[in-house]
């Protein structure tokens, strides 16, 4: 991987442009390989890494080019900035913000909570103007989606944001300021902008899948209807997607943004597959409310299967049964106490690993319960 140096605020564009070719050509020369990341220089001197889904994305350093007003920053960001909403059965059901990463083909990023159960999806412009869009890609343990808006928009050359990605350093430090843009409380047509600073770099906060996720933490209000929109620096770049989801439960004045150097190579895949590669799922939605059940007179903890996909889980399993240990195979179960574990679980697992449970399954309506241990292999998930 080629990074750029960190907190520089200017270089020498030619220069390095020059020195990094130089290296990419004689390594290919030596070995043979060919790398997925072509560099080239900007305007400004940052560097354009071109990803295989063709969006353009900024290896800078956490502070290039000149700084901004805030007015500048929102007037630039703005048409880039879209309203969404998402009906079902006629009525919107929930609303959202998003933001425009490649004007060529209409791609569109925001959370993946604004477009769940989906029937129609329309997207609103700065301007006023209404297109329809389809869903590319949706991946709810990130909470990032990719939609596709239709080719009409693509006449008003909208612009595109430009997304910032390190691909080793954070995009940003503590006490940078920062800009929030989005349509919080569904109030399409006004966009609005909250400021704040960074507080701080990398926390690690659940998603409501419960998946954890990198984020970085603000002062700047995020309220709903902001998730998916862009957070963004005093240079005018985007360096988090804003999610309104995801809480410090117990505490206010907190908002955070996934960074976008999480988000990058999973919008790269949600683009070229439609999923992302290597995921896993065991195909099975289960309660999360309910964490201690009675069976045969005793308390026992465990987590109730509401539904199963087979197209990944075991074939035993039903709906109904209660999950009360997990591992890689019947001899070293581990015990659950709350569905987190099971979630984390199934989050480190790849592609091919066993799995086994121990479920207790009802009889007779919940009167008894049997215990059965059911084994299986995880499955690439590859989109609903």
């Amino acid at each position: 991987m080629i990074k750029s140096n960190s907190y520089t605020k200017k270089r020498n564009s030619l220069r390095g442009v020059i020195t990094v070719l130089a290296l990419l050509l004689a390594v290919t020369l030596l070995t043979g390989c060919t790398y997925p990341f072509l560099i080239s220089s900007s305007p400004k001197g940052e560097y354009t890494v071109n990803t295989a889904s063709n969006i353009n994305v900024y290896q800078l350093s956490v502070s290039t080019g000149d700084e901004l007003t805030p007015a500048d920053v929102v007037e630039q960001l703005l048409p880039s900035v879209v309203f969404i909403s998402n009906y079902t059965g006629g009525q919107v059901y929930s609303t959202g913000s998003g933001f425009l990463v490649d004007a060529e083909n209409g791609y569109i990023i925001t959370n993946a909570h604004v477009i769940e159960n989906q029937q129609a999806i329309t997207v609103t412009f700065h301007d006023g103007n209404t297109f329809n869009a389809a869903i590319v890609g949706s991946d709810v343990f990130t909470d990032l989606a990719v939609i596709k808006v239709e080719n009409a928009a693509l006449e008003h050359n909208y612009p595109e944001v430009r997304l910032a990605y390190t691909q080793s350093e954070t995009p940003a430090r503590m006490g940078d300021f920062v800009i929030a843009i989005g349509f919080p409380g569904g109030l399409a047509g006004s966009a609005s902008a909250t400021f704040g600073y960074i507080s701080a770099l990398e926390r690690e906060l659940p998603t409501t899948s419960g998946y954890s996720v990198s984020t970085l933490q603000t002062d700047a209000a995020i309220n709903p209807g902001n998730s998916g929109g862009p957070l963004i620096n005093a240079y005018g770049y985007v360096i988090g997607i804003n999610s309104a989801k995801i809480v410090a439960e117990g505490y206010e004045g907190m908002g955070f943004s996934i960074t976008t150097d999480q988000a990058v190579p999973i919008i790269s895949d949600l683009i070229d597959l439609g999923y992302v590669a290597g995921r896993v799922r065991l195909g099975i939605e289960y309660d999360k409310t309910k964490f201690v059940y009675r069976i045969k007179r005793a308390d026992v903890y465990g987590v109730m299967v509401t539904s199963v996909n087979y197209a990944y889980a075991p074939a035993a399993l039903k709906t109904g049964d209660i999950i009360v240990a997990y591992g890689n195979s019947r001899d070293s179960l581990t015990t659950i106490t709350h569905y987190s574990q099971l979630t984390g679980f199934i989050k480190d697992s790849s592609v091919g690993d066993s799995v086994a449970l121990r479920v207790m399954r009802p009889l007779y309506y919940g009167i008894d319960y049997e215990e059965v241990i059911i084994e299986g292999t995880f499955k690439e998930f590859v989109g609903d």
